[in-house]
């Protein structure tokens, strides 16, 4: 991932995104309508700017998770981010809580008359 900053545009931060995360499911063994799951990740940010290789960031998330039907489903998650602007800083820590709603657009076609 990399972004500009600034009013120079050629100026940029550089940085790795690791992610990964299980679903467990609670009452099904598919994602299929009515189901109930719990999903956990983990995330790290590595920031590579001027040959310096450290994490700056991470955060956990864990949550639940309902599936309404065949297109769509809510999750509600708590996040435990924390972050550091150089390697010396200590981390700070933000909690946040977030509802996501996951939705499926079908992928043939719709053809109006």
């Amino acid at each position: 991932e990399r972004w500009f900053y600034g009013d120079d545009t050629r100026d940029f931060r550089l940085r790795f995104r690791w992610l990964t995360g299980l679903t467990w499911l609670i009452n099904n063994t598919s994602l299929t309508p009515h189901t109930w799951y719990v999903p956990v990740a983990a995330e790290l940010f590595e920031d590579i700017n001027d040959n310096q290789y450290f994490i700056n960031r991470y955060r956990l998330y864990s949550g639940v998770g309902y599936v309404l039907d065949k297109g769509n489903r809510v999750e509600f998650f708590y996040i435990a981010n924390q972050a550091r602007k150089t390697k010396e800083d200590s981390f700070e820590t933000v909690n946040v809580l977030r509802v996501r709603w996951h939705f499926t657009i079908p992928a043939r076609p719709v053809y109006i008359d």
